[in-house]
């Protein structure tokens, strides 16, 4: 019965209705209304998203739910959408994030909320299409859309120096999108489609897919962002309010990582085996890079803002060995770092309200003062550097299996990084955690309010729980094998 609703289309138009409701809300009463129907709205996506989940074949590794449509063949643009078990767990996410932000949002903006309700639906809206996509030029045009919602959401609502994060994070990802597209024109010359599917089976020389694979390689990059690519996101973080901050690490940075291993590696195996060890050395350079620089900031924000630069290196090289085990821990260290950096930046936003500052030496003995919100934070900190039983342990014991099969010196690397984010997170959670209050304005704050409770408690209730069960392991193992078989194809 399910498979004749095509519900991935209601799941990603309900966040449309929602931005359609909010504009038509009376002038007088739109603050008040727009925050009721975007809750709403972000609730009930989740519940459908939720209930598809449980109608999903987690042992089938093929798309479930497909829809179809063509629109324009001449274009090559088709209607398809379609779930596995990769797509699966970022749709989760996205509506889950979105609905924590959307709640947060309705305490933590208090001008234009109603316009920032609408942003936050479209972004909602336009992520939901990048995962669900199954045909490129859909595919594009929804990874480019996510800059619109998060340039008005930086632009307006963010610091002092919000239109210079604003426009550089917009110029860095729109010239290698630009890249991308010449890229995907080019395939559709070559096989008069755009849909994924049949672009699997599109026989490419292997100097094509190395020029392809470049083509799309600093679009993927640039979003994840790898090394040197990464200096617009401690900016963009530092200014984005903090919801913004939140989808910023949580959402629109997995869409590179999505990229490398949906369109990426599966249709240009050959250029991306032939990239597969200078991409390694720069994740690596990148890791060691970021880590440093992480341990040497003195504002949280950037702190964390670098800390997902190192995260999104592991990630990357998890991906480039090539087998069931770093891929697999690749797509798991996505979840759950969008996942952590989204609870330790509500973390942070939450102190910058109470206290009007990022500095970490304006703070200490946050613990004593707001036992709940430290038991929190250090919960996060603790799966945020890898800590057994949580999500994050899960992930880079796979990422370091798969990078083994490679070499140990890879491995190694690996648990270099692991050991240089207990350093720098540790000692965050240290200096704002224990010790005096030095500052005469950071005293006398109060502990969690419900809301702020529920998010946080929400979100690291799954980050344990995926760290203790691993069940999201199984779909995603399924729907990496045909892309590990092209790998092996590639190589003989």
């Amino acid at each position: 019965m399910l498979k004749e609703i095509p519900i991935l289309t209601i799941i990603i138009l309900l966040p449309i209705l929602g931005v359609i409701f909010n504009t038509l809300i009376n002038k007088d009463l739109a603050e008040e209304n727009s925050k009721k129907v975007s809750l709403w709205t972000s609730f009930v996506t989740l519940a459908l998203s939720i209930f598809v989940a449980c109608q999903f074949d987690h042992a089938d590794g093929g798309f479930q739910f497909i829809e179809y449509t063509l629109i324009n063949k001449l274009m090559g643009f088709e209607y398809h959408l379609g779930l596995d078990g990769i797509s699966l767990w970022f749709v989760l996410l996205t509506n889950f994030l979105v609905s924590i932000c959307i709640l947060m949002s309705a305490y933590l903006i208090k001008v234009n909320v109603r316009f920032y309700m609408i942003l936050l639906l479209m972004l909602q809206s336009f992520l939901l299409a990048a995962f669900c996509s199954l045909n490129l030029l859909m595919f594009f045009v929804a990874f480019e859309a996510v800059l619109i919602p998060m340039f008005f959401i930086i632009g307006v609502w963010g610091g002092e120096r919000r239109i210079y994060a604003t426009f550089k994070f917009f110029l860095y990802t729109m010239t290698g999108s630009i890249l991308m597209l010449i890229g995907i024109v080019y395939l559709y010359t070559q096989g008069e489609t755009l849909n994924y599917q049949d672009l699997l089976l599109l026989k490419l020389t292997d100097g094509q897919q190395k020029w392809l694979f470049l083509s799309f390689f600093f679009a993927f990059a640039i979003k994840t962002p790898m090394w040197p690519f990464h200096s617009w996101l401690p900016e963009a973080h530092v200014q984005a309010p903090t919801t913004g901050s939140m989808l910023l690490a949580g959402l629109l940075l997995k869409l590179g990582g999505y990229g490398f291993i949906r369109f990426a590696l599966p249709l240009f195996p050959v250029g991306a085996l032939y990239f597969s060890k200078p991409i390694m050395i720069i994740s690596v350079i990148g890791l060691v890079y970021a880590s440093l620089m992480a341990f040497a900031q003195k504002d949280m924000k950037k702190l964390i803002a670098y800390s997902s630069v190192a995260h999104m290196a592991v990630i990357t090289l998890g991906i480039f060995t090539f087998n069931i085990f770093g891929l697999t821990g690749a797509v798991y260290q996505m979840i759950g770092h969008g996942l952590v950096s989204a609870g330790l930046f509500l973390c942070v936003g939450l102190v910058y309200f109470r206290f009007g500052s990022h500095r970490i030496s304006d703070y200490g003995g946050l613990a004593r003062m707001m036992p709940v919100y430290g038991v929190s934070f250090m919960l996060l900190t603790l799966a945020a550097i890898g800590l057994p039983l949580s999500i994050g342990f899960v992930a880079e014991f796979f990422i370091i299996l798969g990078a083994l099969k490679v070499g140990f010196v890879w491995a190694s690397l690996v648990a270099l990084g692991v050991i240089l984010s207990a350093v720098y997170m540790l000692s965050l959670y240290k200096n704002i955690g224990f010790g005096e209050m030095n500052t005469p304005h950071v005293q006398g704050g109060y502990d969690l309010k419900w809301y702020e409770s529920f998010s946080l408690f929400s979100i690291v209730a799954i980050v344990l729980a995926c760290g203790i069960h691993t069940f999201p392991t199984q779909s995603i193992e399924a729907s990496l094998t045909p892309t590990v078989s092209k790998y092996l194809e590639a190589v003989k």
